[in-house]
């Protein structure tokens, strides 16, 4: 019952994401989804956020994109985090410290099997390492991930699409499926999205995001994100909490 559910969020993404305005920025702001589509040859792009977590966690990424072909790119950054802790989820009891640094470097590169074209649907792969670089001094340990991308016109500028994600965390030798799946529309400059994700093994993991965007030239993007994500915390069991982000995306393009 819980694939059959996840499968029909996939397949007819009641969740939404952001749909480009026009074709001179691929980014994968806002929202948890990577895009099917690649930057382009010669041309190189950088895609920045900072958000904040409920409860007391601040993170900033920097993703760097470059396109060594119309179909294929690589791609490199980093995630990196502030968070102050008030309670020792492990032993039930109350703490007051914080940590900070730089929690993963990632390399990844992108390849679009096929691009989206009126009525023919954008399809693309993506495989990604994160090194965890001891930074941070609750480790969350590297792994790597490989995402299927799927990007489908629906009418005019409406579109749906998701991603179906096989993560494996390294030091543990535990892997496992994530998606998401989403429904955008794009008005002039703008872009809104409604967005669904979560833990294919988890029966109770929906978490959504709603997202603006802004395209302020054809080089420059700005987008804002607010969503709500369920937790399960040890003895406390699941609980909800909000977060919220601010991004951009610069294209730099062939010379």
């Amino acid at each position: 019952m819980k694939t059959t559910t996840i499968l029909l969020l996939f397949l007819f993404s009641i969740s939404f994401a952001f749909s480009q305005t026009t074709e001179s920025i691929n980014t994968d702001r806002p929202g948890q989804t990577t895009n099917p589509h690649t930057v382009g040859i010669g041309v190189s792009q950088l895609q920045y956020g900072i958000s904040y977590y409920d409860p007391n966690t601040v993170n900033s990424n920097v993703l760097i994109r470059y396109g060594f072909y119309e179909k294929f790119e690589i791609n490199a950054g980093y995630n990196s985090a502030f968070e102050y802790l008030d309670k020792d989820f492990a032993n039930l009891t109350r703490i007051s410290r914080y940590q900070y640094g730089t929690t993963h470097i990632n390399l990844g590169a992108r390849y679009n099997i096929l691009q989206a074209d009126g009525y023919i649907p954008g399809i693309g792969i993506q495989g990604t390492v994160f090194f965890d670089i001891g930074d941070y001094f609750v480790s969350t340990g590297s792994f790597y991930n490989f995402i299927l991308s799927i990007d489908q016109k629906l009418v005019k500028d409406l579109r749906i699409g998701g991603n179906l994600i096989s993560e494996v965390e390294l030091a543990l030798n535990y892997d496992y499926f994530r998606y998401t799946s989403y429904l955008s529309y794009s008005y002039k400059d703008f872009g809104f999205l409604a967005e669904m994700y979560g833990n294919l093994e988890r029966d109770s993991e929906i978490n959504w995001d709603f997202g603006v965007s802004y395209q302020y030239n054809k080089n420059m993007l700005i987008d804002i994100n607010y969503g709500e994500r369920c937790v399960n915390r040890f003895y406390f069991g699941p609980q909800t909490y909000w977060n919220a982000e601010i991004g951009l995306t610069y294209r730099i393009p062939k010379n």
